[in-house]
Order: structure tokens, then C-alpha cells, then sequence
């Protein structure tokens, strides 16, 4: 028979069993807590070496960017305005600069003359050609391409672009694209319409072919004056940094050139070329 005093002791000991499962599992519970906090704590060490490693691989990146257009722009980059002037990409380039241009080319005999000066003068052009010169005077064509000049497109035929229909258009300005990439394995991007007109037709196929199509800031006027000696005068006297300057593959032309070229030298100016193409609206 169990008495009053054994019942208190089997109580008590009871009691004592289950405060000692209570602590254990409060034991339990703040270990695993501790656990998920270390965890937790590795993790976010984890992100942070991570983001610092993205951040550290974005800053590299983002220096690299910016030497390479350093390094571009050391190299000299120059791009065609919307007002036809040739412009430095880095706005800091103060140098004097002009950019030579020769439509109605190959013509033959003119264009050697033309190419020797121009190697004279380490000075580079964009030449405008037509079709039906230069589809005869291939080697001629090829010539421009491999001294480091700059083949534009000037259509087959030389025709006033606004007098032809859309079908006649684009058979002007493609033609001569397929011409040039058959002979130098590079299609042209740059555009001058014959007599600087322009048609909405024509812009949209420029545009196709991702052309840039410009006009000049000043013209020699090799096409009227009667003397080498006043296409001379005519060109220094007016000559402005950034001009983009008109010329023919003309006789009269070439015979005024080396005066041109020397003087402009003489003048600090640097004869440079397009490196960047703007597609226009």
C-alpha cells in the first residue's frame, strides 16, 4: 500500500524527469537556432563575395570600355554631321581637319595622277563613283580600295534622283553596291546623289542598304572654273576645319591638287577619313 509520504516522492521525481526533458529541448531548440544563424551568416558572406566579385568583374569591364574608346580616339574616330562638316568623336581633339572627296570616278588617267598625289601628301579620300566608269576601269577601282581610300556610292548613271521612278532608284544605288563588293569584297556605305539631290525613294533604299548619304561644305567648283589656278585659289582661300571639300576625277583637277594638298599641310591641316557611319532618318 503505497502512502501518503511515497506519493509526494513519486510526484516530485516525476516532476524533476520532465523539467529535464523541457531543458533539453530548449537546449535542442537554441542550437538549431545558433545553426540557422551560422548559415544564415555563411550565406549572406557568400552574396556579398559575390557581389563584391560582380562588382569587381563591372568596374574591370567598364575600364576596359573605356580604355578601348580611349584607344579610339587616340587611333583618330570621325564621323560626317548632319551638316555634312567631318567631326572628331573625342570632343577634345583640336586637331585641323578636312575631308577630301572626288565624284564622277574612275575616270582613267586623272585618277593615277589624283591617287599619286594623294600618296605624296599621306592624304586619304573618299572617292564617288559611277558605274559606268568604273564598271571599265575595275583595276583602277580596285586600286582606290587597296591604298586605303574610302569607295562612296554615286550611282550608275549620274541621273537626277527625283526624275526617277522607284524601280529606276534603287536599280541605280544597288548596282553600284554590287559592283564594288564583287571587285573589292567590301560594299560601300556612304552615298552622294548626283548634283546633291535627293529623293524620299532614294532615302528609303539608302537606309535598306545601311548607307550614310552626304553632300560637301564647299565646293572646288573644278567643274566650272577654267584653270588650275583658280580652283586652287578658290579651295585654300576658303578651306575651314572639319570642311568636307568637293572635287572631280578631272585633269584640271589633278593639276591643281599638289598646290591644294601643300598648302593645307603647310596650314596644320590633317587629311583624314569617316571611321563611323550614321544612318540618317
Amino acid at each position: 500500500m503505497i502512502t501518503k509520504k511515497m506519493m509526494v516522492l513519486i510526484i516530485l521525481f516525476l516532476l524533476l524527469l520532465t523539467g529535464c526533458g523541457s531543458t533539453q529541448n530548449a537546449d535542442d531548440k537554441r542550437a538549431d537556432q545558433n545553426i540557422n544563424i551560422v548559415e544564415i551568416n555563411d550565406r549572406n558572406q557568400t552574396l556579398s563575395q559575390n557581389e563584391a566579385e560582380d562588382n569587381q568583374e563591372s568596374d574591370q569591364l567598364e575600364q576596359n570600355n573605356t580604355e578601348d574608346k580611349g584607344q579610339a580616339e587616340q587611333a583618330g574616330a570621325y564621323y560626317v554631321n548632319e551638316k555634312y562638316y567631318i567631326k572628331p568623336i573625342n570632343k577634345d581633339d583640336d586637331e585641323k581637319v578636312v575631308l577630301l572627296t572626288f565624284d564622277d570616278s574612275p575616270a582613267g588617267d586623272s585618277t593615277q595622277a589624283i591617287l599619286d598625289l594623294l600618296d605624296k601628301y599621306n592624304a586619304k579620300a573618299v572617292w564617288y563613283i559611277n558605274g559606268y566608269y568604273a564598271d571599265k576601269n575595275r583595276e583602277l577601282l580596285k586600286d582606290i580600295h587597296n591604298k586605303g581610300h574610302i569607295i562612296g556610292n554615286h550611282t550608275w548613271w549620274h541621273e537626277n534622283l527625283k526624275k526617277l521612278d522607284p524601280e529606276k532608284t534603287r536599280q541605280e544605288i544597288v548596282s553600284i553596291n554590287d559592283l564594288v563588293e564583287e571587285v573589292t569584297g567590301v560594299r560601300p556605305t556612304y552615298f552622294r546623289a548626283p548634283f546633291g539631290v535627293y529623293s524620299d525613294e532614294a532615302k528609303k533604299v539608302l537606309k535598306e542598304e545601311n548607307m550614310q548619304y552626304m553632300n560637301w561644305t564647299w565646293g572646288s567648283l573644278d567643274w566650272e572654273l577654267k584653270t588650275a589656278e583658280e580652283i586652287e585659289k578658290n579651295v585654300i582661300d576658303h578651306v575651314h576645319n572639319g570642311a568636307n571639300i568637293l572635287f572631280h576625277d578631272k585633269r584640271i583637277t589633278a593639276d591643281a591638287l599638289e598646290n591644294i594638298l601643300q598648302a593645307l599641310t603647310e596650314e596644320d591641316y590633317k587629311f583624314v577619313l569617316p571611321t563611323e557611319v550614321r544612318i540618317q532618318d
